[in-house]
């Protein structure tokens, strides 16, 4: 009687273990089937060749070339720091990006743009000029 008991629960405890590993392995097959994979994201560092305000686009000029950027309403963008629009972006910027390719768009998803130097620094230099003339 004590034999049939414990090979009772031997058999009992064997098949609970086996539901256990079953049930564990479809719920991570589960989890892998509804995580879809994050898409790659790039970054580009470069001046702005062209903003298209119509088309929702930047382009960006770099040294392999030029890369353009598809903006979306989700895409955060910057400017000298404080939050923008696409407009306030202007040609000669200097920018940096993060992108993902999106059906085979280049599709912005942060974008943070700052008045080039050397443009800077022609703009006070023509303050100065116009305070001493009018001296």
């Amino acid at each position: 009687m004590k034999k049939t008991l414990s090979l009772a629960m031997a058999v009992i405890f064997a098949f609970s273990l086996a539901g256990v590993a079953l049930a564990t392995g479809t719920a991570k097959k589960a989890k892998k089937m509804t995580h879809m994979k994050k898409a790659k994201t790039y970054r580009i560092y470069g001046a702005v060749s062209a903003v298209d305000a119509t088309a929702n686009t930047v382009t960006v000029k770099r040294k392999k070339g030029e890369v353009t950027l598809t903006v979306t309403p989700k895409t955060v963008i910057k400017v000298a720091g404080k939050k923008a629009t696409l407009d306030k972006i202007v040609a000669g910027d200097r920018l940096y990006a993060r992108y993902e390719k999106v059906k085979g768009v280049d599709t912005a998803t942060y974008i943070s743009a700052h008045t080039a130097m050397k443009k800077a620094k022609k703009a006070m230099k023509m303050k100065k000029a116009k305070k001493a003339a009018a001296k």
